[in-house]
Formats: C-alpha cells, structure tokens, sequence
C-alpha cells in the first residue's frame, strides 16, 4: 500500500523529470539550430542562402567561439565556412574608435595558417585577402579568405593579425594610418567535410592546345584544372544556370610548367551556387556542360 505522501512524492518526482526532459529537448532544438542554420547576418547578406541551402551547407560552417584582445582592440571568431578548396573566416574587429565616411580599416600583417592534403593534386594556385563587408563606429566585420589547389584537411587553425591601420582615401589617393600596434594569434580545432562535387574530364579546349581535366565544384566556389600550353589570357569566363542565369566571375589563372603544363582557374561565387544548378561553363570560345561530364 502507498500512502498519500508516497504517492505525492512520485508523482512531484515524475514531474521534475518531465520538465527536465522538455528543455532538455528545447535546449539541444534551439543548439541544433543556432548552429546549424542562424548564419552570422553579415554572412548570409554576401551568400544569400536559402534556409534549405543553409541546412545542406551545414557540415561546411562551424561557430568557433574564439575572443582575443590586445592594446585596447578585440577580435571575435564569428563563424568559419569551408570547401575542399578554401576556408572563409568571418570575424568581428571593435575598439579602434570612430571611423570617417572615406576611411575603411586593414591590417599590416594578416595569414591563415592552412594545411593541405599535399597528395591529392598537382598544380599550382590559390591566394589570401580579406574584404570588409560592413564597418561603422567602434565596430567592423570582416571576412579572410584563404584557398589553395590542394584539398583543405581538418587541423587547427593558426590565424594571425597584427597593426591595425587605417585608409584614408582622398584626391591624392590612399593613405595609410596607425591606430593600433596590436598582435593576434588565435588558435582553434577545425573540422568540415567537403559536400563538394568532382568531375572528371577529358575535353579538348583552346583550339586543342590544351585539356580540361578537372572541375570541383562546391556551392562557395570552382576549380577547373586545364593541362597543356599556358594560358596567358581568356576573353571570358562565364557560367549559365539552368533556370537561364548567368554569373561572369573574376577569376584566377596560374600555370606551373610540371607535368607538361597545369593551368588552374579558380574562383568564388558571390552568392552560394548548387552544382546541380549549373548548366554550363564557358572558357573563351569552348563550352563545357557538365551534364555530359
């Protein structure tokens, strides 16, 4: 037999249970969310994802959740999106003070420290910068981008930065400002996997001079491998989507004379691009759709 108390208890006990079940179930939705699909702001006004494209693109994006200050600035990790090709490091620089309408901020010294699967591609190409996408008063995100032809592996991240300047454009052109001498080195445990397509071909281009031999596609950028004579120059590049869009992309070209010549062209779309969007490439006068690759 149970007595009223007994019975109070278990059901009290019963109840605290459920209530801890509950948000529990609401505390891992609101985690799986947040990092899963609440993109920093900023970056999804330079992507423009789609919600499903953002969920696809999930195994790409890591929150790192990194803060360093030095000499009065602070920079914050915001988020990190990633291909087999590149890493994009959106983060957040604060306390350099006001800032004027023709004046923006840079740094003297700023590296990714990347490392590469040296075994999986032959060729040259790749390249680093960083690119403001909004800056006000006390406050500015920026976005590094660091690629190379060899595939990105999961490591840890080294990123360096150091001599907040800032650039004061006028009728004499740029000039350059110390606001801050501080030092950054920041450090944090990296993991993606590559969700991109690869597509193997074996198409004559360039009046035959040269050989298509590769294409990786991701939705953040492509990556064409050309072997055969240099190419010094192309009147265009543009990509046709299936929907009768197009993207002309600024592109990068590199040769190294190895292994009877390798070209790579490479270049990053300025919105997010599903491969199976894409219709067609157009290198100079060739076409290549990839539906016949």
């Amino acid at each position: 037999m149970y007595s009223c108390d007994d019975v109070y208890i278990k059901n009290k006990f019963l109840r605290t249970v459920l209530v801890a079940a509950i948000l529990i179930a609401i505390s891992s939705l609101t985690v799986f969310a947040s990092v899963y699909f609440e993109w920093n702001v900023k970056l999804t006004e330079y992507f423009k994802p789609s919600k499903i494209q953002m969920e696809q693109m999930q195994k790409m994006t890591a929150f790192p959740q990194v803060t360093a200050a030095d000499s009065g600035i602070t920079v914050d990790i915001l988020q990190t999106l990633a291909d087999s090709h590149g890493i994009y490091v959106l983060y957040e620089v604060s306390g350099f003070g006001n800032i004027g309408e023709n004046e923006t901020l840079s740094w003297k010294n700023a590296h990714l420290k990347i490392s590469y699967d040296k075994n999986r591609t032959v060729g040259m190409g790749g390249y680093a910068y960083n690119k403001i996408l909004d800056c006000d008063n006390n406050k500015c995100t920026m976005l590094y981008i660091r690629t190379g032809k060899n595939e990105v592996i999961n490591q840890k991240l080294a990123f360096d930065l150091s001599g907040l300047q800032k650039s004061v454009t006028d009728s004499n052109g740029r000039n350059y400002y110390p606001v801050s001498d501080c030092k950054f080195n920041m450090e944090w445990d990296f993991r993606y996997e590559n969700t991109g397509k690869t597509l193997i071909c074996d198409k004559k281009i360039n009046n035959g001079k040269n050989t298509l031999t590769q294409i990786d596609l991701s939705p953040i950028s492509m990556w064409m491998t050309i072997n055969g004579d240099e190419i010094k120059d192309l009147n265009n590049i543009k990509i046709t989507l299936k929907d009768g869009g197009t993207i002309n992309p600024d592109y990068n070209l590199s040769f190294t004379p190895l292994y009877n010549g390798v070209n790579i062209i490479s270049f990053e779309f300025n919105k997010v691009v599903s491969a199976d969007d894409i219709k067609s490439v157009q290198i100079g006068t060739d076409y290549i759709l990839l539906g016949d690759l």
